[in-house]
């Protein structure tokens, strides 16, 4: 199928009803520079120099050479728990910067900004929409030491805009084990082995989900926590991330 990606052109047209996505004080957050009222998060010029990720590997969103076509590592791992992946965004300057200051300064209006890439993104592939959201969670630690889940906030921001609904209560984090930015890659999936438990045990998950997180790195996580859900019934669990960073999907 062919994809029309122009998502610089369309990103500012695109779901703008998503709460948070003014810029404070008319000033792009990226460079700083002024922007008039009414102008939305960023500039016209750091828009158009934000790296985009296309083409990318259908099931894990890794960069390709050519559009629709597998990563060499989706190509020889067989009956993945994960049907497709959708991440705009590298996970290079300024993405990192603004990812990082969302996930540990409290910048909640950043959502907005990521929210609507990855919404327009996921109209512009014309992807069957999942019956529900599901974030990754957070242990409680965690989550009381940050104050959010930025998952979850991500999650509504684009539940808002697509009209999904977002649930939070199927999935938690059981075991708090060390972030994954602290784990070398070839211990990320250890790490998170087990940490995850369906909790929604009243019932059977949906046949179909999206996991959203903010950064797929290795993809351990949201392969573990697919896992989990295709053990408790699911069919077809996707993920939604605002970035992909480089390495095995």
């Amino acid at each position: 199928m062919a994809v029309n990606i122009d998502i610089r052109a369309g990103v500012n047209c695109v779901l703008r009803r998503i709460t948070g996505c003014l810029a404070p004080g008319g000033v792009c957050y990226i460079c700083g520079a002024a922007m008039d009222v009414g102008d939305y998060f960023a500039c016209n010029s750091c828009i158009n120099d934000l790296p985009v990720n296309y083409p990318a590997c259908p099931r894990c969103a890794v960069p390709v050479v050519k559009q629709d076509t597998l990563c060499g590592n989706c190509t020889v791992v067989p009956g993945p728990c994960i049907g497709s992946s959708i991440a705009p965004l590298k996970y290079r300057f300024p993405v990192d910067r603004l990812i990082h200051d969302f996930k540990f300064h409290a910048r909640l209006e950043i959502a907005g900004f990521l929210g609507r890439w990855m919404a327009a993104r996921v109209l512009d592939q014309q992807v069957m929409l999942p019956e529900c959201l599901i974030p990754v969670p957070l242990h409680n630690k965690r989550l009381r030491e940050r104050g959010y889940n930025q998952s979850l906030v991500l999650a509504c921001s684009i539940g808002a805009a697509l009209k999904i609904p977002v649930n939070h209560r199927l999935c938690a984090r059981v075991l708090h084990s060390p972030p994954q930015s602290t784990v070398t890659a070839p211990w990320r999936g250890k790490n998170v082995r087990g940490v995850f438990r369906y909790t929604g045990s009243l019932q059977a998950p949906p046949k179909h989900v999206a996991l959203v997180d903010d950064v797929i790195t290795t993809g351990a996580t949201v392969m573990e926590l697919a896992r989990m859900l295709h053990a408790g019934g699911g069919a077809q669990v996707d993920v939604w991330a605002a970035a992909r960073a480089g390495g095995r999907g």
